[in-house]
């Protein structure tokens, strides 16, 4: 599963799941965005996605992924 792979690859670079961050809109990205220390799905995501605890942003076809930088950002700074 893509959440599988996800804690995978955190474990082989060393990295907290803590610090792990996703965005998916569809089923088949559940796994992963429940894997994340936060996960992110676009307002246009699939209605089992936007019901599943994460973090929506706008549209991704109006910049979602720039409003996931955004968010990050300013937690990070």
């Amino acid at each position: 599963s893509k959440g599988g792979m996800v804690r995978r690859l955190a474990a082989r670079l060393g990295i907290s799941m803590d610090h792990v961050y996703c965005a998916g809109d569809e089923a088949n990205d559940l796994s992963m965005l429940r894997s994340a220390a936060e996960g992110f799905a676009p307002a246009n995501a699939s209605p089992a996605v936007r019901e599943a605890g994460v973090t929506l942003v706008c549209d991704a076809r109006e910049g979602a992924i720039a409003d996931v930088v955004e968010i990050l950002d300013r937690k990070y700074a």
